[in-house]
């Protein structure tokens, strides 16, 4: 896990017990994994807490994990009163930031709002590491292309073009922008379209559903996420994309489109925040 190893680095470098936060630690379970290593190996951690909005997930977090510090806040809207630290995680929670704002008038997620949101929720999240400490982000990823281009896609069976056409009908985060071709199951779509399609058809059939058509993974590509942690002083030391379903979506849909991938569907980032030059 990318918290443990930023956690044995940092412990090596500063010899003494880490302080560890995770925001939008939900039931606690990332956090609870990352403290059962460090102790399996050794790892002295001073103090650790786990920041959440969601009364129901922090309730279940306490119960779970009665040693961790639990904390109710909306750490996206505002600064945290806590200490700097050694390591703040933030594991597939920033894209709940992103998808909160919904647009009635829009009938979709305001995209230039929500990718404010999640710059401001960074930028105050930032100020909780410590000068040397690191940040530790995984969330979903945009595809590089503009995401209004448009790819040509073939489905392999029709049982996959239903399904497209239920994801279509049923997702509310956004408006699914694409138009069937002649023959039946070809489309032309946008890429931003087709990577909410990658990413969120594996839902249908769970009960994450009612939840999940409400959201997107997707707010920043590559390229953004290194900008906007620059700016904040973050020097990336680890970024990683990984596709864990793709040959899941190989066998339903194929891109005819030359010179088009698949969306990669998740980003790893470990930064590492630069000390200020001290003032003479």
């Amino acid at each position: 896990m990318a918290a443990f190893r930023a956690a044995q680095e940092l412990a090596r470098e500063a010899e003494r017990p880490l302080r560890i936060i995770e925001l939008g630690c939900g039931e606690g379970h990332v956090l609870g994994e990352v403290l059962k290593m460090c102790a399996a190996d050794g790892l002295a951690v001073k103090e650790c807490v786990g920041v959440d909005y969601q009364a129901d997930a922090l309730e279940s977090a306490r119960r779970l994990y009665p040693h961790i510090n639990f904390l109710a806040a909306d750490y996206a809207s505002r600064p945290l009163s806590l200490k700097p630290s050694d390591v703040v995680m933030m594991v597939g929670t920033l894209h709940e930031v992103y998808s909160s704002c919904y647009s009635p008038t829009l009938g979709e997620i305001d995209r230039a709002l929500g990718k404010k949101a999640v710059k401001k929720a960074l930028r105050h999240n930032a100020r909780l590491v410590r000068d040397g400490g690191a940040v530790v982000l995984f969330d979903g990823v945009e595809h590089p292309l503009k995401p209004e281009s448009e790819i040509i896609i073939k489905f392999s069976t029709a049982a996959a073009l239903d399904e497209f056409r239920r994801l279509a009908s049923e997702y509310e985060a956004f408006r699914l922008r694409y138009e069937e071709l002649e023959g039946g199951d070809r489309l032309k779509i946008s890429i931003h379209s087709f990577t909410r399609y990658i990413t969120k058809t594996r839902f249908f059939n769970s009960g994450l559903w009612e939840i999940e058509r409400r959201e997107s993974y997707q707010y920043f590509n590559e390229s953004q996420f290194k900008e906007c942690l620059g700016e904040l002083g973050l020097k990336i030391l680890k970024l990683q994309c990984h596709s864990p379903f793709r040959k899941d979506w190989l066998a339903r849909v194929c891109i005819e489109t030359s010179g088009v991938d698949f969306p990669q569907e998740n980003i790893l980032i470990v930064g590492r925040k630069v000390s200020a030059p001290k003032k003479r």
